[in-house]
């Protein structure tokens, strides 16, 4: 599987991202924005999210309109599962803010970050290039965006708000 990820984002410490360094490569959580106008659609939405491969923990955040996924430890989430499960119910995913920690790697001309079950998210580096180019080969990072699927595209593109070193 292969999503793209564009990096404009700031280099942060660990810290900011309320993680320690025995965090395993993954993804840590996947927060979605959604219009939930009916409590018991919501419900159903809840038990269907948490029948997901990987998916340990769903929590609905009504007064927010938000939901948040936690994958099992060092797992990866279908995120074109995740929207298709939230269509089905019926509702319409305003976008999906993923927080990811991996491996920043070099691949053709740019970035890869490597995560679990042979993942790899493309990066565009954009104003984080020489923070990506100082990460290659490094402990793993945390990354932060917003997942985003282009239309025709086969993969997610994720746009990254933060980029932090696990150091």
């Amino acid at each position: 599987m292969v999503a793209g990820l564009i990096a404009g984002g700031a280099v942060c410490a660990p810290e900011a991202f309320g993680q320690s360094s025995d965090v395993v490569p993954g993804m840590l959580r996947v927060t979605v924005v959604v219009e939930l106008s009916c409590p018991s659609c919501a419900q159903g939405l809840e038990r269907r999210l948490g029948r997901l491969d990987h998916v340990e923990l769903v929590e609905v955040l009504s007064e927010s309109g938000q939901i948040v996924l936690t994958p099992e430890r060092g797992a990866v989430l279908d995120l074109h599962a995740v929207r298709q499960v939230i269509r089905n119910v019926g509702f319409q995913p305003v976008e999906l803010r993923v927080h990811a920690f991996g491996e920043v790697k070099r691949k053709d001309d740019g970035f890869v970050l490597a995560l679990p079950d042979n993942v790899l998210l493309a990066l565009d580096a954009k104003d984080a290039t020489d923070a990506l180019l100082s990460m290659v080969g490094k402990p793993p990072v945390e990354v932060t965006g917003v997942a985003a699927r282009p239309p025709g595209a086969d993969h997610d593109v994720l746009v990254v708000n933060a980029v932090g070193d696990s150091r």
